[in-house]
């Protein structure tokens, strides 16, 4: 009798441990989906957005399914610069309007359009595509690189 209450013990002890490391567990898992942390939502852009340039922001962009890439870019430097490329993944846009070069002032907005090499069903998402604007200063100076991360969906 002696060792059946023994036993019967032991397997309280081995369902009482096991039952508190489920329930932490659990505790644990909702406190992540509660900060959002295993919430892929916040891991995906939601809209369209570029990471990372310097020199010029990328107010907003559309891409269509078929590469048509249009990007709202303002310069965010004192000095007149010369877009002369613009480049999605290391390749160079195709039929870029307006035709490089672009001089741009100041605080100036411009709308640059080509076809970049990305494509896609609409709505789908790409993401962490390099996009770099190539440029010089007005007046004089060598080429320089502005580049960032490009992330969104088709439209």
């Amino acid at each position: 009798m002696l060792l059946e209450k023994l036993k019967g013990q032991s397997a309280i002890e081995y369902l009482l441990t096991y039952g508190w490391m489920v329930i932490a567990l659990v505790a644990i898992i909702a406190a992540l989906f509660y900060l959002g942390i295993l919430n892929p939502g916040t891991w995906f852009a939601t809209s369209n957005e570029v990471l990372g340039m310097s020199t010029y922001t990328v107010t907003d962009f559309t891409i269509t399914p078929s590469g048509y890439l249009t990007l709202y870019v303002k310069s965010s430097v004192g000095t007149k610069t010369r877009i002369t490329g613009v480049k999605v993944k290391g390749i160079s846009l195709t039929s870029i309007s307006p035709t490089t070069p672009i001089d741009m002032n100041p605080g100036q907005n411009r709308t640059v359009s080509g076809y970049a090499n990305l494509t896609g069903g609409s709505g789908e998402s790409f993401y962490n595509s390099n996009l770099e604007i190539i440029y010089d200063v007005v007046g004089g100076g060598t080429n320089h690189t502005d580049s960032g991360v490009m992330r969104g969906r088709f439209s």
